[in-house]
C-alpha cells in the first residue's frame, strides 16, 4: 500500500468541530509535494507533478471513504445510508481542504516568498473576494451534480472547445494528453491582424469571454470550460469568436 495511504482518525471537540487527531503523515505528504512543485525545472515537470497530485488524490479518497475512523453524527436519519452518505461527504470535504487546499496555499506562499527574497509583501485590499462563499457554493454543487456528473459535462466542454480550435485552426500549447480539461491555452495565429483586445472586446460584448495567456515564453489566450456551461455555449462562442476573426480580417483558417 502506498505511504501516502492511512487509517485517519477523527474526534469531537466541544464546539461540535471535527477535528483530525493524527495528521503527521498527511503534513509529511503535503511538505513533500510542495517542496517537489518548488524545485520543478520547468513548466511540463510542473503539470506532471500537479497531474501526479491529482491522481494521487483520488486514491485518498476512495480509501478514507472505506477507512476513516469518524465519530456518529449528531442529527435524526430515516436510514443508515443516510447518515453513511452524510460521513462521506464530511470526510471528502475534509480532504479537499486538508490535501489540495494546504497544497495550493502552502505552494504559492514559497513562491511569492521565493520571488520577494523571503518577504511576503502586504497587500491593500481594494476589493473583497468572499473566497469561503464561492468554496461553498463549488462543493454544494459538486455534491448536487456528483462527481461522474460533472466529470462527464467537464469532458463535453472540454471536447466541443477542441472541436472548435480545430474547425477555425488554431492550435492548443499544451499537449492533449497532459491537459487538466477544465482550461486550453491557445496560441495566437500567426496574422499581423490578430490583436487581443479587439478581439476580447468583440467577444466580451457579445456575452463571453477568452482570458489572456500566463505562459511566459509564448503569446497565447485561454478558453475555459469551467462553470455551469454545455455544448451549445461552447459552439456559439466559436460562431461570435469566427466572426470576431472575420470582422478583423485574420486570416481563415490559421496555419
Amino acid at each position: 500500500m502506498e505511504e501516502y495511504l492511512y487509517q485517519k482518525e477523527y474526534v469531537m471537540l466541544n464546539n461540535m468541530q471535527l477535528h483530525l487527531s493524527n495528521p503527521e503523515p498527511m503534513l509529511k505528504y503535503i511538505d513533500e509535494k510542495v517542496e517537489k512543485l518548488i524545485k520543478a525545472k520547468s513548466k511540463n515537470e510542473e503539470i506532471n507533478i500537479k497531474l501526479e497530485i491529482l491522481d494521487e488524490f483520488y486514491k485518498i479518497l476512495k480509501y478514507d471513504a472505506k477507512n476513516t475512523i469518524c465519530p456518529e453524527p449528531l442529527g435524526y436519519f430515516e436510514t443508515k445510508e443516510e447518515k453513511d452518505e452524510l460521513i462521506k461527504k464530511k470526510i471528502k470535504i475534509n480532504d479537499l481542504v486538508y490535501y489540495l487546499g494546504n497544497i495550493c496555499i502552502n505552494y504559492h506562499k514559497k513562491l511569492i516568498s521565493k520571488e520577494y527574497r523571503g518577504r511576503v509583501p502586504i497587500i491593500t485590499n481594494v476589493a473583497t473576494i468572499k473566497f469561503n462563499e464561492i468554496y461553498i457554493r463549488a462543493l454544494n454543487e459538486y455534491f448536487e451534480v456528483g462527481e461522474e456528473a460533472k466529470f462527464a459535462r467537464h469532458k463535453r466542454v472540454f471536447e466541443a472547445i477542441h472541436s472548435g480550435i480545430n474547425e477555425i485552426g488554431l492550435k492548443s500549447v499544451i499537449k492533449r494528453e497532459w491537459q487538466s480539461g477544465l482550461v486550453v491555452s491557445v496560441q495566437y495565429p500567426e496574422d499581423p491582424n490578430w490583436d487581443f483586445e479587439k478581439i476580447h472586446d468583440y467577444c466580451y460584448e457579445r456575452g463571453f469571454t477568452i482570458y489572456p495567456g500566463k505562459i511566459s515564453t509564448e503569446d497565447t489566450f485561454r478558453i475555459c470550460a469551467l462553470g455551469e456551461i454545455e455544448v451549445d455555449d461552447i459552439e456559439n462562442f466559436f460562431k461570435v469568436l469566427k466572426a470576431a476573426l472575420n470582422h478583423y480580417n485574420v486570416t481563415l483558417p490559421m496555419s
